[in-house]
């Protein structure tokens, strides 16, 4: 090998090193950040979705098709649309990250929290759960970090207690299907029923000095499995 081409091969190798040192130096919870508030608007940046496996990605939001190339068509519907998403808060249970989000489409304003499941560093699943809102400052004025990483296994027994006495002495509550937590915030995702309606819960808590401060509540329908556009259930 000349001296040209070892310079250029060198050069070649150490872009790959720098492109993964920086890979690893964003978080899960930057990458869906920039997910949602990038991919999720008027103008798409696409680019973001390079931190979406090509070889999985389970999709559990029932309007939109399976894999990869269902979240690009879904977001070729979307495209028509005036829409702007904005995270409000952000935070991470080992290798999930759950988003509480604010999205407005023309003049009408969604809360949205969304669940991405990551598997060496990409995202490979999906949940959400989608609700109109009259008042854009509903969710709004309290922290949106989290404080103290250390109260996170006690809030989330806390909410464990909590939702297992709502099945017991609710009759609207199904099953309880996930928990999850940090620091002061709880994320719990139920299935209830009311007037023999199913419905896709989730309750955000926010948790102080080891009270229930504040819960943010989404309630969705969940959609006639002949409607589905995948296979995967809301939950």
């Amino acid at each position: 090998m000349d001296f040209k081409k070892l310079i250029l091969s060198i050069s070649f190798l150490s872009s790959l090193f720098v492109l993964n040192i920086n890979a690893k130096e964003i978080s899960n919870s930057q990458k869906v950040v920039m997910l949602l508030e990038k991919a999720f608007t008027k103008n798409q940046d696409r680019s973001v979705l390079k931190y979406v496996s090509d070889k999985k990605y389970i999709q559990h939001n029932l309007y939109a098709k399976d894999q990869k190339d269902g979240l690009i068509a879904y977001l070729d519907y979307l495209s028509t649309k005036d829409i702007e998403t904005k995270v409000i808060r952000v935070f991470e249970d080992e290798n999930y990250v759950i988003a509480q989000t604010l999205s407005r489409e023309d003049n009408t304003y969604m809360h949205i929290i969304d669940i991405f499941r990551f598997e060496n560093c990409l995202i490979v699943e999906h949940w959400d759960n989608i609700q109109t809102i009259k008042n854009k400052d509903l969710i709004n004025g309290l922290p949106t970090k989290v404080l103290n990483k250390n109260s996170t296994k006690n809030n989330k027994n806390l909410i464990k207690k909590y939702i297992h006495d709502k099945i017991i002495k609710d009759n609207t509550y199904i099953k309880n299907h996930m928990i999850l937590a940090n620091g002061e915030f709880v994320l719990s995702v139920s299935e209830i029923k009311q007037s023999n309606i199913n419905y896709a819960l989730y309750e955000l808590f926010y948790i102080e000095n080891k009270n229930i401060k504040k819960v943010w509540k989404i309630k969705e329908k969940i959609l006639a499995k002949k409607n589905w556009q995948n296979n995967n259930s809301k939950f």
